[in-house]
């Protein structure tokens, strides 16, 4: 199971706010799939792409990226 985070590179983010963002989604997610890889990084256009999993699993991990994203001050770093 693979979770790709691309988060486009013209998007202003706080130093750090990658990393924290890809810790959150970790400490979240693997509780539940631990299997699961995750990666985050910047990039020319913002996608999340859930690959090798069910239709189930795809919908559920994306309603907790969802979370997270809409959850700023849970993860993201302060300037």
């Amino acid at each position: 199971m693979i979770l790709r985070i691309v988060i486009n590179k013209q998007q202003k983010l706080p130093n750090g706010a990658v990393e924290a963002l890809q810790r959150e989604a970790a400490r979240r997610l693997h509780r539940r799939w631990p299997e699961l890889t995750i990666e985050v990084m910047r990039g020319l256009n913002n996608e999340v792409v859930v690959r090798r999993t069910t239709d189930s699993d795809k919908e559920a991990i994306l309603e907790f990226v969802q979370e997270i994203w809409e959850d700023p001050d849970a993860w993201m770093p302060v300037t």
